[in-house]
C-alpha cells in the first residue's frame, strides 16, 4: 500500500485514506452532516488547523488531475468510501 507525505512532512496518507501523523498515530476522520469524512490538520506556515475532506486529501495526493476538474466524487456513491480505487476527479455536472 502506497503511503505518501503531505502538509510539509507532518502528515502522511494512505491509499486506503488513513492520515498518519509524524508521530506515528493515526487521525481519526470526523462524519460530517451531509456524511462525508473530514480531518483537522495543522499547518504549521499558518499556524493554524483547517479542515479538509478525506476523499479531496486522498485525490489531491495520489490522482493525477491534467483536466482540473474540481469535484471529487465516489465511484459506487458511498460517501465515507475514501479508498484511492474508489474516487476520481469530476465536474459538477459529472457529480
Amino acid at each position: 500500500m502506497k503511503t505518501k507525505q503531505i502538509f510539509d512532512t507532518v502528515y502522511s496518507i494512505r491509499e486506503d485514506g488513513v492520515v498518519i501523523t509524524g508521530k506515528g498515530g493515526i487521525l481519526k476522520p470526523k462524519l460530517t452532516k451531509n456524511g462525508y469524512h473530514e480531518l483537522a490538520l495543522y499547518d504549521s506556515g499558518t499556524k493554524k488547523y483547517t479542515w479538509y475532506r478525506l476523499n479531496r486529501l486522498v485525490a489531491m495526493v495520489f490522482i493525477p488531475n491534467p483536466e482540473n476538474k474540481i469535484q471529487v466524487g465516489h465511484k459506487d456513491e458511498s460517501r465515507t468510501n475514501d479508498s484511492l480505487e474508489n474516487l476520481e476527479w469530476v465536474t459538477p455536472e459529472e457529480n
